[in-house]
């Protein structure tokens, strides 16, 4: 998949290397998975937020606010976004 190596966004190998969930859209600059498997408990949610966060700033920096609150998202959401 040639996705990814511009502006903020990791090249396509880096992308490959963090999906770890289904694939179920890939637009222009946005990318969503269909979870599967979510942090079972608080402490897996915030160090899986930190490493969201640091695969794709803009989830914490334009959208949610903060690495506390993507935490908060990921141990409920069905779909997950970059």
């Amino acid at each position: 998949m040639k996705y990814g190596g511009w502006n903020a966004c990791p090249p396509p190998e880096v992308h490959v290397a963090v999906w770890r969930q289904e694939l179920v859209s890939a637009q222009r600059g946005t990318l969503e998975f269909s979870v599967v498997d979510r942090p079972a408990d608080r402490e897996a949610a915030v160090k899986l937020a930190m490493e969201q966060y640091r695969y794709c700033i803009d989830i914490v920096d334009q959208g949610v606010t903060s690495v506390s609150a993507l935490a908060t998202i990921l141990m409920e959401a069905p779909y997950w976004y970059f």
